[in-house]
């Protein structure tokens, strides 16, 4: 999993990287030359979603998403791991419906016709397949979590004095 986060990481990073040139190309053409950068929106709305993408796979990776714990924290050790196990197989199926549908749309975007942004002659497909990569990575760290629960290797999420919890 270390290998995966290090690589989504730095994809971010590049995307993140190649959407503030494009933005700041843009800008710069736009009012200092009176010519903007053509189909600069469709690349930055592109390049947001991989940028999102890869966010959530590498927060899935990591485990660490926003945690409510009111109810979790009172709650008995045992309904704490049914909870879990609720929260795993909601992400499972979430993540299982986003990478169908993303398999989906690249399929759409390649045939019949290939599909291309609206101010560009870009294809969509390699964007939409780059997210639907991405939801699988975040499938597959969600199982990788669900095994690593049945072995009793997850932390709890209770706040601990060792770990610097309140």
């Amino acid at each position: 999993m270390n290998v995966i986060s290090a690589i989504l990481r730095y994809l971010g990073s590049a995307f993140l990287i190649l959407l503030t040139l494009t933005t700041g190309t843009d800008v710069v053409g736009r009012y200092l030359f009176n010519s903007p950068l053509p189909g600069a929106f469709d690349i930055t709305v592109n390049l947001l979603t991989l940028i999102a993408g890869c966010g959530i796979a590498l927060t899935t990776a990591a485990e660490d998403h926003i945690k409510v714990d009111s109810l979790f924290a009172i709650v008995p050790p045992f309904w704490q791991k049914v909870m879990r196990l609720f929260g795993y197989l909601l992400e499972i199926i979430i993540f299982s419906v986003l990478f169908f549908q993303g398999v989906l749309a690249v399929y759409h975007s390649i045939t019949p016709f290939l599909e291309v942004s609206l101010g560009t002659p870009f294809p969509l497909y390699p964007y939409r397949l780059a997210l639907a990569v991405a939801f699988l990575l975040s499938l597959i760290a969600t199982v990788h979590s669900v095994v690593r629960f049945f072995r009793g290797s997850v932390e709890s999420d209770m706040p601990d004095e060792s770990r610097g919890g309140v």
